[in-house]
């Protein structure tokens, strides 16, 4: 192959590995729905709606992830949180907030790599929804959360 040629995906570089790894993990994050369900949901109740990312090694920063605008009011039933790497010595804590203001806080405990809660309420179309890392872990912080919120 000449060197004016684009590369397969396949040859650049370690896209497909993060691709089989994200793949993985929304196949464990639609396990861990599925058993934390009392009744099983529809398969359409367990693909999140809307999700924000921060990706690597997570630190306490404001705005960790891009602001996420939603095109009409919804009210989402819950937010599940997942991290690849569990944060240690203590949990991590995030913050989501609608508008300004603090919409639902959550935690990771240490040692664990996810966190489902109840979403707390509804958010209104074109107001910017902000997620802050406000702790991490205090021997090993975390890595890449990823929120997700589902209907």
């Amino acid at each position: 192959m000449g060197s004016n040629q684009i590369q397969p995906i396949a040859q650049q570089g370690n896209l497909p590995a993060l691709v089989v790894a994200l793949n993985d993990r929304l196949r464990s994050i639609s396990t861990a729905l599925t058993a934390a369900s009392v009744v099983a949901p529809s398969p359409q109740a367990l693909a999140p709606e809307v999700a924000l990312f921060v990706i690597g090694t997570l630190a306490i920063e404001s705005d960790a992830a891009p602001h996420l605008y939603l095109p009409s009011a919804w009210t989402p039933s819950r937010m599940a949180a997942y991290v690849k790497q569990a944060p240690t010595g203590s949990g991590l804590t995030f913050r989501i907030s609608v508008g300004g203001s603090n919409w639902s806080p959550a935690t990771i405990p240490a040692g664990q790599t996810s966190v489902i809660v109840q979403a707390p309420g509804s958010i209104q179309p074109a107001t910017p929804v902000v997620l802050s890392v406000t702790a991490v872990g205090t021997t090993l912080p975390g890595s890449d959360l990823a929120v997700f919120f589902y209907q």
